[in-house]
């Protein structure tokens, strides 16, 4: 029985119930961490101006991070030093075959629920994680600071100042890794948190879906179109098929 009921999309549209998962073998893990490191390598090489780990939202890194999931009793377990140690090595490792780490940036979610996320120690295992970006001198952190996801609620939400605390702390006033701040923003809350530095940029998502303008709207004022439920965020196996995704119009 799996520890989530429900299914995902396979072949044909079909539904496919979740597989019980397990946790990796203390052997394993240095195969996912070549993953990683072999991923981003073919981006590169594809012409990609650089690669985004994804260590947010309940996923695969998020799940070692976190002691809410991480109950190893090995290396990678236990202490915040542990848990991040998957993320310590893959940037080791890029450093090692090459890449350059002005290539590389990560994703973090210290706020968010997605996947059944968010830790006691969220604080704590944040801003280490961030500290490890910073010595490491990654182009940038993406934190979804923004509540729009949902909040776990265990303390008071963590900031792009706090980020911004840790990453100066480590290099000085003026860090060579930005800060990507997302999830709910506005077109003025965007313009506030990079004025007020907190922020070096900001990412936008779910408005780019009915706004391939997105732009030019933000430029010129022109009212956002939005969008109703995720049935139009996608085409293939939507209720409505014919409806959203490819065919929001830009502004006239």
């Amino acid at each position: 029985e799996s520890i989530l009921s429900g299914h995902v999309k396979v072949q044909n549209n079909e539904n496919k119930e979740y597989e019980v998962p397990r946790a990796l073998e203390t052997a394993e893990v240095a195969g996912v961490v070549q993953d990683y490191v072999n991923a981003t390598k073919n981006a590169l090489k594809a012409g990609f101006d650089g690669v985004e780990v994804h260590g947010a939202n309940g996923y695969l890194l998020d799940q070692f991070f976190q002691s809410k999931t991480n109950k190893r009793t090995d290396k990678y377990g236990g202490s915040i030093e542990n848990r991040l140690r998957i993320l310590k090595e893959i940037f080791e490792s890029m450093e090692k075959e090459g890449i350059p780490m002005d290539k590389v940036g990560v994703r973090l979610s210290p706020n968010g629920v997605f996947n059944d996320m968010g830790s006691e120690d969220y604080v704590a295992i944040f801003d280490a994680a961030i500290t490890l970006a910073a010595e490491k001198k990654i182009a940038y952190v993406h934190i979804m600071d923004g509540l729009g996801f949902g909040f776990h609620k265990l303390g008071e939400p963590y900031t792009l100042e706090m980020a911004r605390k840790v990453l100066v702390g480590v290099q000085g006033k003026n860090p060579t890794t930005k800060i990507i701040g997302n999830c709910g923003y506005t077109k003025e809350m965007g313009m506030e948190a990079v004025g007020s530095g907190a922020a070096d940029l900001i990412a936008y998502g779910r408005p780019y879906i009915a706004n391939p303008d997105l732009v030019r709207r933000f430029k010129e004022d022109i009212p956002l179109r939005e969008v109703e439920g995720m049935d139009h965020w996608y085409s293939g196996g939507s209720k409505t098929p014919e409806k959203g995704y490819t065919d929001f119009e830009p502004a006239p």
